[in-house]
């Protein structure tokens, strides 16, 4: 008779008073649906063991009484992180948070006129100066700055979410989204003719308002426009699993977006520079936006492996936006402010699609990495509040006034890039 291995007795005498050291169950069905062992095999009864029959070639012919017999732990996707064995299988851990770092770029804003000059010779009328300051679809103009000349460069952001499994099928999800310095910044150069310094009148320029805010130019006239962008998101979800592949989801969410634009105007040369004051110009218009309300998500498993999983997350929602805008102009040479504002309220839609990959390192870390889409209807911009405000300077161009605005919301944006980051499981 061949002798047995020292190791395989070893390892079958291990397994036995394992499963039988094992407090006993009561008989119950399989929770993967296969057959149970035979009845009169008392461990087939343990709720971590299946025990089935089957031939085991490795096995040596003496070992007839235990040939058939072999002993297989239940599937290791029906463990949770810790080791347990959970309920059923694919059950999530109780607790899994994530931080991830974002790249996002803004879509470039639609065509809004900000800085307009007249076509010609710069000695204008007072006749034609008015008709230039109210003209409002900036005809007979040469425009030097328009908003659609913009192009965002991708800056960074951060997300996290912490997610509480309260059952098998349920679990909580809250979620925040901060995006800050969405920015541009354009220097404008201008090439004014020689003027009188004691009359600064004829050399003027315009600003997009309606009807235009004007300023006084002068040569080496310069301008520096700056256009900034930035959202806080905060969201609470409940969701729903249908099945390993598929959850569906829904909850309350609140977005803040803000978008302002500014544009400075410097004058240049030593002798203007002795006589008026480094800045000559000011304009700016901001504006906010608080969206409230709910949505509804589904995330989907599209690549489920062992160590590398991809999953979509698309979520949707309708808001209430508690919009408001201002605006401020400051002509420090000839000491001219104005000011205007104006609030209201609007519906606004939103989504936004993440796709995520989650390269397991651990039983309890996963490397995330993956790409975002966020979309943005219903909103005030600071470009499009330009042409919805009248003239922030008066005629005489020496007393501070209060000009009339329109709130515009209208807006929309659209904002992609790249995310990549950890999720830690409990």
């Amino acid at each position: 008779m061949k002798p047995i291995g020292f190791k395989r007795m070893a390892y079958v005498l291990f397994l036995l008073a394992a499963v039988g050291a094992m407090p006993l169950s009561s008989a119950q069905a399989d929770p993967q649906g296969s057959p149970q062992g035979p009845k009169d095999a008392s461990i087939s009864r343990h709720p971590a063991v299946k025990v089935f029959y089957r031939d085991v070639a490795a096995f040596p012919a003496s070992m007839a009484a235990t040939r058939k017999l072999n002993l297989s732990f239940v599937d290791s996707r029906s463990f949770d992180q810790a080791g347990n064995v959970p309920s059923q299988s694919g059950v999530d851990p109780v607790w899994t948070i994530s931080a991830r770092c974002i790249y996002m770029q803004l879509s470039t804003p639609t065509s809004q006129v900000l800085i307009i000059f007249p076509s010609g010779k710069p000695n204008l009328s007072a006749a034609n100066l008015a008709d230039f300051a109210r003209n409002p679809d900036f005809s007979g103009g040469s425009i030097l700055s328009d908003a659609s000349q913009l192009h965002f460069e991708f800056q960074p952001g951060a997300e996290f979410a912490l997610v509480r499994r309260i059952s098998d099928d349920w679990k909580l999800e809250a979620r925040s989204v901060q995006i800050e310095g969405l920015a541009k910044r354009q220097g404008l150069n201008v090439t004014a003719p020689p003027v009188n310094l004691n009359d600064m009148g004829p050399n003027i320029g315009g600003y997009g308002t309606n009807p235009r805010t004007i300023f006084y130019a002068a040569p080496g006239t310069a301008f520096d426009l700056f256009y900034k962008s930035g959202m806080l998101s905060v969201e609470c979800m409940l969701w729903r699993r249908l099945n390993d592949s598929l959850r569906i989801g829904g909850g309350f969410r609140w977005i803040e977006f803000y978008d302002d634009i500014s544009i400075y105007g410097f004058f240049g040369g030593s002798e203007l520079e002795r006589r008026f004051p480094p800045v000559a110009s000011t304009l700016e218009f901001d504006a906010k936006n608080d969206l409230y309300g709910l949505q509804i998500a589904g995330e989907g498993r599209l690549w489920p492996r062992q160590r590398l999983n991809i999953e979509a997350i698309v979520r949707a929602g309708i808001y209430g936006n508690a919009a408001r805008q201002s605006s401020l102009f400051d002509q420090q040479i000839v000491h001219i402010r104005g000011a205007a504002s104006a609030s209201g309220s609007a519906l606004a839609f939103g989504g936004d699609l993440n796709v995520v990959a989650n390269l397991k390192l651990s039983n309890r870390f996963s490397l995330q990495g993956g790409y975002n889409l966020m979309w943005l209807q219903g909103l005030a911009l600071g470009s499009h509040q330009v042409s919805n405000t009248s003239a922030l300077n008066t005629s005489a161009g020496e007393s501070t006034m209060t000009g009339q605005t329109r709130l515009d919301t209208g807006g929309g944006i659209f904002a992609h890039g790249p995310t990549f980051g950890l999720k830690f499981l409990w």
